[in-house]
């Protein structure tokens, strides 16, 4: 099962991820949690018209990468569910990057607003896992910590829930399962963490 990889890949992989760089995470950590989650991804597209390169565009299936992987960047944008910026393990999310001189929250912030098609993204260290959407002021997210979450099996519901590829697919009117559990917290005045684990299972059963 899913959680039983993810608990094992993230114990045997941690040390190493800790001792090397970016690209080492992405590699041996978050390609392999990504394809379980049930993300198909392109690396390093860059955005239609600009300089910036999310390190992920993220697709809900591997038939809806297939579809568009001979178009546009414009039209692969369009098909896709969100970005991923990835930083190395232990890396602070909330500290400045040296090499891109901004938050790494700035940095995925921009690159929704520079995207303008896509509506979620994910930004992650391996450690933590953070949602971000552009319809939210840039401060806000949700974020959940995985090593705690692998823990236990319920735990570990809660983040498959927000974070698998199920959780960004769009339906016919374009809305995904984020989009509910968003609308839900805003309609009740609530806090998006305020009860979280209730109104997520509420929404996926």
């Amino acid at each position: 099962p899913i959680w039983r990889f993810c608990k094992e890949l993230y114990e045997k992989r941690y040390l190493a991820c800790a001792k090397n760089n970016e690209a080492f995470t992405r590699q041996e950590l978050l390609d392999k949690i990504l394809e379980k989650l049930g993300f198909a991804y392109t690396d390093n597209l860059g955005l239609p018209d600009q300089d910036a390169e999310p390190d992920y565009i993220l697709f809900s299936s591997a038939e809806e990468k297939e579809k568009v992987i001979e178009a546009s960047k414009q039209q692969r944008y369009a098909a896709s569910v969100g970005i991923l910026e990835a930083k190395k393990v232990n890396h602070p999310l909330s500290q400045i990057s040296k090499h891109q001189q901004r938050y790494p929250h700035q940095q995925i912030r921009d690159y929704l607003n520079e995207a303008q098609v896509l509506t979620w993204s994910i930004l992650t260290n391996g450690n933590e896992w953070r949602l971000y959407t552009r319809d939210a002021k840039p401060s806000q997210f949700f974020g959940l910590n995985f090593e705690v979450a692998i823990k236990s099996l319920g735990d570990f519901k809660v983040f498959l829930a927000l974070f698998s590829a199920a959780a960004f697919a769009r339906d016919a009117q374009g809305k995904c399962r984020l989009d509910q559990i968003r609308e839900i917290a805003l309609a009740t005045q609530a806090e998006l963490e305020a009860d979280l684990r209730a109104r997520i299972f509420t929404i996926v059963e």
